[in-house]
């Protein structure tokens, strides 16, 4: 997979034209991402000595880039100038989770990009990310959602997925997520395994 990682604001805080701290968990995920056989490419508006300042930094927190605001094998079906990726990491891209803090600007999440990269192989990663939908929701019908087919919601999806969601809901979600989470998931199995299937 192609993976377009932004800069400020998603792998070091915003505090351009300095070097803002670095983001919690950015250096290790980009290495756990390489290592997976994802190629990055740093997608950043950083130019010049600023731009150089930004490869030097994951240079030495050996991070290796496959492109800098480029692809070095653009696709052959366009002539287009836009970045070609399967995915882009940024703190301005919408579904990009963030961390709110209280006296700095937000930045990228990225124990949740984790979890929806599926890179600790928690499972369907395509599973959490409906799981976090619903969670967000606050929605006591949220059972009835569409992508629910009726012989879903006919195995008592409404008495057990929506009860670990009332329960869940109480608190607030990007702190209890890891625990709230898994949780979920069991709900899940429990509500759509067939009956009298007792290993779930």
């Amino acid at each position: 997979m192609i993976i377009a990682v932004d800069f400020d604001g998603t792998i070091v805080e915003h505090r351009f034209p300095a070097l803002g701290p670095p983001v919690p968990g950015a250096i290790e995920t980009l290495h756990d991402l390489h290592e997976r056989g994802d190629r990055l490419i740093l997608y950043t508006m950083r130019d010049g000595p600023y731009l150089d300042e930004a490869v030097d930094y994951l240079s030495a927190h050996d991070v290796t880039l496959w492109g800098v605001n480029g692809s070095p094998e653009p696709p052959d079906w366009s002539d287009s100038p836009k970045l070609y990726a399967n995915a882009y990491i940024d703190d301005n891209a919408v579904g990009v989770p963030l961390v709110y803090p209280r006296d700095a600007p937000a930045y990228v999440d990225w124990p949740r990009v984790r979890r929806m990269l599926d890179l600790d192989g928690h499972g369907d990663p395509m599973l959490d990310r409906l799981l976090v939908t619903l969670y967000q929701e606050y929605s006591e019908s949220v059972y009835a959602a569409s992508w629910m087919s009726p012989p879903v919601r006919d195995q008592g999806i409404a008495a057990g997925f929506t009860e670990w969601l009332r329960t869940w809901l109480q608190q607030p979600f990007a702190e209890h997520e890891a625990v709230a989470l898994p949780a979920l998931r069991q709900a899940w199995m429990d509500a759509t395994a067939p009956d009298g299937d007792d290993d779930r």
